[in-house]
């Protein structure tokens, strides 16, 4: 029994290592294997190209408010409202998509393709579109939408979209991915949509999960990012991406008159974001390994620095650079970069928000659910504030009136405006003897890993068990939000409303029980 158990355990040993040496060093077949992964995961997605939900009429988004509540910022409180949009798309292959708001118009584009057309100042929800199907690519074969910018063209009327994707092509046998650009025109009055063709396409390679766009009219270009699809492994003594011959780990320029693209930056790891905010000044956000989240301002034909000269920390080790610095290479530092990783996502520059928020970066998260405020003057980062949003932030873009709008991977389109009515921030006392015993345990503010029990601050406006904090399973099984009903039963008996949870202690008293969930509003209200 001993030798078998010894046998068991040392086969899972030799296993996790076979794991770390393919996704250290890629040899044959972890291409293969990998691509049979993706085929895998996509076999059990839904094969239904219809539609959920056909938008005959216009529809108010109000119809599909989840909830709204108060955010407290350091300068001001914001007021977050929260949409739940899946019942109008597919379910996508991935959670991707992105949007783009041009002349009072935002354009919203599911993983799938699936496009809705939104009012943004009468909230209507115009039309429904799918894209996909113009272009007339097999379900089957697209892998994911990456983005979505658009314009206004004020001499055509109109409006031009551009969508960038990523779809599987075989080659004799063997599957290779292609990353492509299509632009679309739609007329002033939303009737019409148009597939203008194909703008760009790059060369059959490994899977690209960048594809991020950043839109220059002016000079009449497109950015479009690579990840490295190859990972720091040398090919004939070369990076994949400080190979010049490669698009790996690159940002190309495309030109929107020829259709020709050059290398604009090299050196990336995975680009996650792009924006060209005041004075033409471009910002990207990029991945880390475990850490090394990384935010640039982009120059032409500048290096920086990946994989050779990064802060970058491998998932396997403590050592945040092993690779020899190339000294006669000149790299380009980061702005700012975030240890651990934040799972950093796309970016914007505030200007119409607020004054206190004009030029700054907004930057969003994946792993933290949050949005960063990054301050920044002279090209130094000066202040970095954290945002708690609550879901993962796929995109975000601000409109002319300065409100932000965030498309998540929960399918959420939340909107984010200025609290006006709100100008009084009040502290809490945690000596209130109404909460006393709840705090004994409890806490206000952010859940990190020494906390005994999960955060009491925003309780009603976040699903059951969402905060940072490791709950039990009977929670976890639980779904919606807290209300008046629920955590009254909740407090009155934890046991008998979630069998298993963690929390055994009762609130006997009926008046107590209806003091303490109208003290927890009292709290969410003040934005603590």
């Amino acid at each position: 029994m001993k030798k078998r158990i010894f046998l068991f355990g040392f086969l899972i040993l030799v296993s996790f290592l076979i794991g770390i040496f393919f996704e250290k060093e890629k040899p044959f077949p972890y291409v293969v294997l990998n691509n049979h992964a993706v085929d895998i995961y996509r076999s059990f997605q839904p094969k239904d190209i219809e539609p959920k939900q056909v938008i005959n009429d216009p529809k108010n988004l109000e119809k599909y408010l989840e909830k709204s509540y108060i955010i407290d910022s350091y300068s001001l409180p914001l007021k977050s409202s929260l949409h739940q949009l899946k019942d109008l798309f597919k379910r996508p292959l991935v959670f991707k998509g992105g949007l783009c708001i041009a002349n009072k118009i935002l354009f919203l584009t599911s993983g799938s393709g699936d496009t809705l057309i939104i009012d943004i100042n009468s909230n209507k929800i115009i039309s429904a579109l799918d894209l996909i199907k113009l272009i007339k690519i097999a379900y089957e074969d697209l892998i994911s939408i990456h983005d979505l910018e658009c314009s206004y063209n004020k001499e055509k009327e109109g409006f031009e979209l551009f969508l960038s994707l990523e779809k599987t092509v075989f080659k004799e046998g063997v599957q290779k991915y292609k990353t492509q650009i299509y632009s679309f025109s739609v007329d002033k009055d939303l009737l019409d949509i148009f597939l203008k063709g194909l703008v760009w396409e790059s060369d059959l390679g490994n899977i690209n999960t960048a594809g991020r766009l950043a839109l220059n009219r002016k000079n009449q270009n497109l950015l479009i990012s690579f990840d490295d699809r190859v990972g720091p492994i040398k090919n004939k003594g070369i990076y994949a991406s400080q190979d010049l011959s490669l698009d790996d780990g690159k940002i190309l320029s495309v030109s929107l008159k020829n259709t020709t693209s050059n290398i604009f930056t090299l050196g990336h790891r995975t680009v996650q974001g792009l924006h060209i905010g005041k004075g033409d000044t471009i910002y990207s956000t990029e991945h880390g390994e475990r850490g090394g989240d990384e935010l640039n301002i982009l120059e032409r034909n500048q290096n920086y620095g990946w994989p050779i000269n990064t802060d970058s920390i491998g998932y396997e080790t403590y050592v945040n650079n092993d690779r020899q610095i190339d000294k006669s290479k000149t790299f380009i530092e980061p702005l700012f970069y975030w240890s651990p990783s934040i799972g950093i996502s796309n970016l914007i520059e505030i200007q119409h928000f607020d004054k206190t928020w004009k030029h700054n970066l907004l930057i969003s998260s994946l792993k933290t659910m949050s949005l960063y405020r990054v301050k920044i003057d002279n090209r130094k980062v000066k202040s970095v504030e954290v945002i708690k949003i609550g879901k993962r932030i796929r995109d975000l873009q601000e409109d002319k009136k300065g409100n932000i709008f965030i498309w998540t991977d929960s399918q959420h389109l939340i909107k984010l405006e200025k609290a006006n009515n709100r100008l009084d921030r009040k502290a809490y006392d945690y000596s209130d003897a109404i909460l006393s015993q709840c705090l004994d345990c409890h806490h206000l503010g952010d859940t990190n890993i020494t906390n005994t029990a999960p955060s009491l601050s925003n309780l009603f406006s976040r699903e059951i068990a969402s905060d940072n904090f490791k709950y039990s399973s009977a929670l976890q099984n639980l779904s919606g939000y807290w209300d008046n009903k629920k955590l009254i039963n909740y407090l009155k008996e934890p046991q008998t409303f979630a069998p298993g949870s963690s929390m055994y202690y009762q609130v006997e008293d009926d008046k107590k029980l209806f003091l303490i969930v109208d003290k927890l509003k009292e709290i969410q209200e003040s934005g603590q």
